[in-house]
């Protein structure tokens, strides 16, 4: 999806339905409100686990090695996100950063909303 951030007009579907359409600063601003913080670390996949009953967590999503974070109004700062991430000590977190959204990151959320609403 990193073509599409050039692009004027770009059109999300989801199973041949129209999901969101827009340029890529529209669609972000739009649909991702709330701060994302990229984790790597050596599990990715535990490291999810462990933010999946999190409050001040909205959504979670695995980005190729690392982590995605959407958090919410409860989150206070980046020291939550590494006293959760302590809870295992076999995780080596190498980095968290708050980042810019993506398209893949709008595309993901609009799916996780889509099927929370069924």
């Amino acid at each position: 999806m990193e073509e599409a951030e050039y692009c004027n007009n770009i059109i999300l579907i989801n199973a041949g339905k129209l999901i969101a359409e827009g340029n890529a600063k529209e669609l972000k601003t739009k649909y991702l409100k709330n701060p994302i913080y990229e984790i790597d670390c050596n599990n990715p996949v535990d490291a999810l686990d462990l933010f999946q009953n999190e409050k001040f967590v909205s959504e979670t999503s695995l980005f190729g090695n690392s982590l995605h974070v959407i958090v919410n109004n409860t989150f206070e700062n980046e020291e939550q996100l590494r006293k959760c991430l302590a809870q295992n000590p076999s995780l080596q977190v190498k980095r968290i950063q708050k980042i810019t959204p993506t398209l893949e990151d709008v595309f993901i959320h609009l799916l996780e909303s889509s099927g929370s609403e069924k």
